[in-house]
């Protein structure tokens, strides 16, 4: 029974649940919108780099 409680807690519940800290988000939620953030900025300092690296020196 404990098992089964504990599964459902941490499969279900606690992924899908409003969490006060994560600014009322699930926190899939919140990992989601990290990774996009992270992907953007990544892909923002490559495009910065490239358009740096193809100016001409000075």
């Amino acid at each position: 029974m404990f098992l089964a409680c504990f599964s459902f807690i941490q499969g279900w519940y606690n992924p899908v649940r409003l969490h006060f800290v994560l600014g009322y988000r699930s926190p899939m939620a919140c990992e989601a919108d990290m990774q996009k953030l992270l992907n953007d900025a990544y892909t923002g300092s490559r495009e910065a780099w490239k358009s740096h690296a193809s100016r001409e020196p000075v």
